[in-house]
């Protein structure tokens, strides 16, 4: 029988069962019975009862030496985190292009020439996906390797690249903020005007978790593979006009800030804030990287005037960065996949976990006909989902899904000991968004299957994708939404439904009938001085570096019902920062709004109990909104220790 960890896709290794037995003795018999002598019995002690020594959990057994054949054959399935089948995907062996997907997402490899490592790192790029990569050891007789591509979730354009500025995403609350010259060419050339940046929050409250670069396998900063729980998870590429890719200059650094979903992640209570540690994705390795300089933490910040909680980092370069703490389960289970005429067939299975805390995880592995007993589990779970795809004659795809176990007592459920997962040819279609024009659109988008009440997402590009399903579509209902970022920073936002749809021709065509929704969005462009000064008139100046900027409606107006919500954001002081304007604050026809900033540090030299500094302005609202490009440049001014006399 196989074991495997379940993280380290393809590692396969032989266990071994060492059976012995006892040999028994007997003597000599004989016909000369001697006299029979009554037994004396021995005196009677009380039995000795052993202390109870508790169990220890189950430890994976080490792995034996893998032995690297001369050259392996591997079937590589690429698709999206929903599954939907991304053709022409490009698939490199440790930096060299070997092949592509065909058009069923799949790539067949043969006489791949062993690596004296004993293992590959395997890369898969296609435009509009965020790069993936995963380690994969070398087998003689390889199952096949499923590899999920995350979309790219927004594409934003920046015209002077050189300025310090924030930049907002309309997903998961996510920014990133920007010095001055902040970015260079790969030869360290300032890079200056227009750039492009393409920004991917995953959220890990969702299937976005399937995607997880290397399946969430890392390597620790003494050089330990380990697995990762993420608190969040963020890409980020910038490209110039022309396509050349940007990143920060030596010495820059940025800084990342997102939604966190969760405020206890494994046991790490983050509701009052707290240190996460950071890791970045190697693509080369094919595993995330410790990164122990860098320091992620969870933050309190105001969102339309509401607080929550947030991830917030200050990176030295863009890549895919990952809060995450190292994660160490003891579960385990032995996992078979089955073909059409209950006959074992090697698979690639992907584990979407609930944890008891709501908590979410994506494990994934490949395993061969025979099964494998897989680690690295939670034994105590609200659900696992386990969705296995393998390959029959002629790349003709087998799927499967099993969710085990499914807890009903609100408690937890213990993982089952085993498992097997029934494989069956799906149905298939393609499904495409078009403008009303006729033009193909990438689209975001919601199935409905024959009135079910199962509803699935899918990201499609423009040029539409094959889907698979396990029951036959006959009748379809649908919604889409795209939001589209024109070269002007305007956003352009496309919706459309229809119900009780029939596929023609086994095509899904979802048109955006209507003309889009302009979203109008204004700014407040801000900033704060990164030197605050006391009240006394013999200034003294103190560094600060962050502030929290406020705006909203200068006070409580009688004639509305409640009080406007107000807009807050924490910041690195020295950076120009948008914040949003609520449109419902032009229409209800506020005159005054306020502008404030406020920031504290710890009493230098240990006077008082610390330095407290604000800003507050009154603006008019035609000065607030008529002067889209102005900055305000806030500098804060306070005490330190006890309030003086004023």
């Amino acid at each position: 029988m196989k074991r495997i960890h379940l993280l380290r896709s393809l590692c396969i290794g032989i266990f071994v069962a060492t059976l012995s037995a006892c040999d028994s003795g007997g003597g000599d018999s004989s016909n000369n019975n001697p006299p029979v002598t009554p037994p004396v019995s021995p005196p009677v002690t009380p039995p000795v009862t052993p202390p109870v020594v508790p169990p220890e959990p189950p430890v994976a057994p080490p792995e034996p030496p893998i032995v690297t054949p001369e050259t392996a054959t591997l079937d590589i399935i690429t698709q999206g985190k929903d599954g939907v089948i991304l053709a022409d995907a490009e698939i490199f062996f440790d930096e060299v292009k070997v092949s592509a997907s065909d058009q069923n997402g799949v790539a067949q490899l043969s006489s791949l020439p062993a690596d004296e490592k004993g293992f590959w790192v395997v890369k898969v790029k296609k435009a509009g996906y965020v790069t993936q990569a995963v380690k994969v050891a070398v087998q003689e007789k390889m199952p096949p390797l499923i590899v999920h591509l995350m979309p790219v979730a927004e594409t934003k354009y920046i015209e002077n690249i050189e300025k310090a500025q924030g930049i907002s995403s309309l997903i998961m609350d996510a920014h990133v903020i920007l010095p001055e010259a902040a970015l260079v060419y790969a030869d360290g050339t300032p890079a200056t005007g227009k750039a492009r940046v393409e920004l991917t929050p995953w959220n890990i409250d969702s299937d976005d978790l399937k995607a997880m670069p290397a399946n969430g396998r890392a390597i620790t900063a003494d050089n330990q593979e380990v697995d990762l729980i993420s608190a969040g998870l963020m890409a980020v590429a910038f490209y110039d006009e022309a396509g050349h890719a940007l990143n920060l200059a030596e010495g820059k650094t940025a800084t990342l800030q997102m939604s966190l979903p969760f405020s206890n992640i494994d046991g790490h209570d983050l509701s009052a804030g707290g240190t996460i540690p950071m890791w970045y994705f190697n693509e080369s390795l094919g595993l995330w990287e410790e990164t122990p300089d860098v320091k992620g933490e969870a933050i309190v910040v105001t969102r339309d005037g509401e607080k929550m909680l947030m991830v917030e980092a200050t990176v030295p370069h863009f890549s895919s960065w990952n809060w995450d703490f190292k994660y160490t389960p003891a579960g385990t289970t032995f996992l078979q996949c089955l073909d059409p005429e209950s006959k074992p067939i090697a698979c690639s299975v992907t584990a979407s976990v609930v944890l008891t805390g709501g908590e979410r995880l994506v494990r994934g592995t490949s395993i061969g006909a025979e099964g494998a007993t897989v680690y690295n589990m939670p034994d105590l779970v609200k659900e696992i989902t386990w969705e296995a795809v393998g390959l029959s004659g002629g790349n003709n795809r087998l799927m499967g899904k099993v969710t085990s176990p499914l807890d009903t007592t609100g408690t937890g459920a213990l993982i089952p000991a085993s498992i097997s997962i029934p494989l069956s040819a799906p149905y298939q279609f393609t499904a495409q968004c078009q403008l009303p024009d006729l033009t193909p659109i990438a689209c975001r988008a919601k199935i409905e299957f024959n009135g079910s009440a199962e509803v699935d997402e899918y990201i499609l590009p423009a040029e539409g994708a094959v889907i698979y399903t396990q029951q036959a579509p006959q009748l379809i209902s649908w919604s889409a939404l795209q939001y589209e970022t024109q070269a002007n920073g305007d956003i352009w936002k496309y919706t459309a439904q229809d119900s009780n749809v029939s596929l023609s021709g086994n095509k899904l065509v979802m048109t955006f009938a209507a003309l889009p929704e302009e979203i109008s969005q204004q700014y407040v462009y801000v900033r704060c001085d990164p030197q605050a000064s006391n009240y006394e008139e013999v200034k003294k100046y103190f560094a600060i570096e962050r502030c929290e900027i406020s705006v909203g409606p200068q006070a409580w107006l009688q004639s509305f019902a409640v009080q406007a919500p107000v807009v807050s954001v924490t910041i690195p002081t020295g950076v120009v920062y948008p914040l949003a304007v609520l449109p419902e604050w032009i229409v209800q026809g506020y005159k005054y709004f306020y502008l404030g900033a406020s920031s504290s540090i710890a009493p230098p030299e240990g006077i008082g109990e610390g330095c407290y500094f604000s800003e507050y302005r009154t603006l008019l609202s035609d000065e607030l909104f008529d002067n889209s490009g102005q900055i305000y440049d806030l500098s804060l001014e306070g005490y330190c220790g006890q309030i003086p006399m004023r």
